[in-house]
């Protein structure tokens, strides 16, 4: 995550606040943690018994939370430096990511960093083939959406395009 906020002109080590929404077991803040154990450091998940084991594995001042599939978040307005979301988006449907979209806005402070992982082209020719139905799918509306056993697991997966990356995130800007 470092050299994806360094590429985008990101300064790394000026974050004081983060959140790890979709933090799954914190393996990402451990690392932010152990890089600066003086950060505001908080994580969040859908699933119950990650954030139970987080919170009893981490050193105190990492805090965690259960969030449900849908907004809000248990955290003030403006709490937050960098909001990351690394592979979280590419489980939620399109109306779930809009919600989240508005209220990992809302616990940004102004100015804030927003970082989003999402699947794009390449993954929708590797798992479906370059002349797949999906792929017909995908390049005609940019966006694809394959629900499996339910919203917010490892079968339900969504695929962007940059154009339509720009369309979800209007008000944002860009990089990378």
């Amino acid at each position: 995550l470092g050299k994806y906020l360094e590429a985008s002109g990101v300064d790394g080590g000026s974050l004081r606040s983060m959140l790890d929404f979709g933090c799954g077991s914190g393996r990402l803040l451990a690392g932010w943690h152990l890089l600066d154990p003086g950060r505001k450091l908080h994580g969040c998940d859908i699933r119950e018994e990650l954030v139970e084991w987080a919170s009893r594995s981490f050193p105190p001042g990492v805090e965690f939370a259960r969030n449900s599939l849908e907004p809000p978040l248990p955290y003030e307005d403006g709490l937050f430096d960098l909001a990351y979301a690394a592979s979280v988006f590419t489980h939620l449907s399109l109306s779930s990511q809009r919600a989240w979209r508005r209220e990992l806005r809302r616990v940004l402070r102004k100015g804030g960093t927003l970082l989003v992982t999402l699947h794009g082209g390449l993954y929708v020719r590797l798992l479906f083939g370059s002349g797949s139905e999906e792929s017909g799918l995908f390049a005609r509306d940019a966006y694809l959406q394959k629900g499996g056993a339910g919203e917010g697991t490892n079968d339900w997966a969504t695929f962007h395009r940059r154009a339509f990356v720009e369309e979800l995130f209007e008000g944002f800007r860009l990089r990378g």
